[in-house]
């Protein structure tokens, strides 16, 4: 009689103490349970090793599993009736129930320490698999019929009773409770249980983690350098949806700015690095002329936020006249002579008339100048002057034409063009020009120490402290 191939997979996964009580019982049912006639003129009585009554009939030879007896005599009711230990098979005088099987005495002392199955919690008789948790060293044992039957947790592989539902994933309840309290990958959403990748977050400085499958998978944000499911493609770059809102865009060629802006205090817009570095700066704000620069006739460059408000014809340059000295003889009472010419000046010629003006800058073509001749006054401005530029040159030059009307060798300086600028500052707060008006507050020459001189002395003295400075003068001479 042949072994098959399904008793030769069963002893494969046995231990040796089984795979030799397995041999026993098969090499007993091929060979030794072979039935025995009892002979006629038999002189010797044979008592059944199983009930313990005399034999009168056929029997039956076989190992004895329980005691260390060669051979085991068994009458064939006994034979045929008696209980088998589950595990080696031999026949057994008591059972003993020990995990869910009944099993003879050799079978028990042999697995009586046996390690218990985490699934069925029955001790393990047989093949077995053997887990250790990487993190706390917990060893887990899982019978062989349990591994076969249960299905798998799909993170530690371990086979469990029943999996619990995560993001997706099968999980026993171990690692069920490692991913309660693990971090969640901003892109899958799901618990990390394995490597990551955290990064900060600038905006808010939180914590962002993304697991290895994700990194692997998606691009990074070119402005966070966090990868991302959803990055929107700009400008050959791209941006998670989270950077893009935060976005800016240059104010002189309206691109989108990803990192690196470069802003002026007296401008809320920004400026991408290429207008900051490669355009030429507006000669009447001094700010980026950006993509697309106004070239004047006069050579001059402008932005076209200050070409967009740029006076180009006289008559408009009178209607401001009006209103500034309007302003500055009701407000503080500042008259002064009749306006004889207003006209529009070259640039050479504003140099010319620059260099002839006692109270100009030297070396500096100035904006516009107030010439006084006898009682009346001629004002020049550069043509195409920004509206709210030219306003602040004319209420500039109306208070030197006013200092000097009544102190006409005044010779402070400071004073003179601290006043001058204060009285500009003043304009451009009644017309709402609050860049303009910040501007003369961050100059650190002349212009600007003098302005603060005169601030200070408008808070300490009021009105009249500022204005008595000019009635003093005029009376000492």
């Amino acid at each position: 009689m042949n072994i098959s191939a399904a008793a030769f997979r069963v002893i494969l996964k046995l231990d040796i103490f089984s795979l030799i009580i397995t041999l026993i019982t098969v090499f007993c049912f091929l060979n030794i349970f072979t039935a025995y006639p009892l002979a006629a003129n038999a002189s010797e009585t044979l008592l059944c090793d199983i009930c313990g009554n005399e034999i009168t009939g056929k029997y039956y030879k076989s190992k004895d599993p329980e005691s260390d007896k060669f051979e085991t005599i068994i009458c064939e009711g006994c034979h045929q009736n008696a209980p088998r230990c589950e595990t080696c098979g031999g026949f057994m005088k008591t059972a003993h129930k020990f995990g869910g099987k009944d099993i003879c005495n050799k079978c028990h002392q042999h697995y009586k320490d046996s390690p218990v199955c985490d699934i069925c919690n029955l001790n393990i008789l047989g093949a077995y698999v053997k887990y250790s948790d990487p993190v706390n060293g917990k060893v887990s044992y899982i019978c062989d019929e349990c591994k076969r039957k249960s299905p798998s947790c799909q993170l530690c592989k371990m086979p469990c009773a029943s999996l619990i539902e995560d993001g997706g994933r099968r999980l026993c309840q171990n690692c069920a409770l490692k991913a309660k309290a693990a971090p969640v990958c901003k892109i899958c959403k799901i618990s990390i249980l394995s490597s990551y990748t955290h990064y900060q977050d600038k905006k808010n400085n939180a914590v962002i983690y993304v697991c290895d499958d994700c990194i692997k998978n998606y691009h990074k944000c070119f402005v966070c350098g966090v990868p991302d499911s959803n990055l929107i493609a700009l400008q050959g770059k791209e941006v998670c949806p989270n950077c893009f809102t935060g976005l800016k865009k240059c104010h002189g060629c309206s691109k989108y700015i990803f990192k690196l802006s470069y802003k002026y205090e007296i401008a809320e817009q920004v400026y991408c690095p290429d207008c900051q570095q490669n355009t030429d700066k507006c000669d009447v704000c001094g700010l980026p002329t950006g993509a697309n620069p106004v070239r004047l006739t006069d050579g001059r460059k402008i932005c076209p936020d200050c070409e967009s408000t740029a006076v180009k014809d006289i008559q408009t340059v009178r209607e401001h006249y009006a209103a500034v000295s309007g302003f500055l003889v009701e407000e503080y009472r500042m008259g002064i002579g009749a306006v004889n010419e207003i006209s529009f000046k070259e640039i050479s010629q504003m140099k010319e008339l620059g260099e002839k003006t006692p109270t100009a800058d030297k070396g500096v073509i100035p904006l516009g100048i107030f010439s006084r001749c006898g009682n009346q006054f001629d004002i020049f401005v550069q043509k195409n002057l920004p509206k709210n530029l030219l306003i602040g040159v004319l209420a500039h030059e109306y208070a030197h034409a006013y200092v000097h009307e009544r102190v006409s060798d005044f010779d402070d300086t400071l004073i003179d063009e601290g006043f001058a600028e204060w009285i500009r500052h003043k304009m451009l707060t009644k017309i709402g020009d609050e860049k303009g008006a910040k501007l003369i507050e961050m100059r650190t020459d002349i212009y600007g120490d003098g302005f603060k001189k005169i601030t200070e002395i408008e808070k300490n003295k009021g009105l009249n402290g500022v204005f008595e400075l000019f009635n003093q003068k005029k009376n000492t001479d």
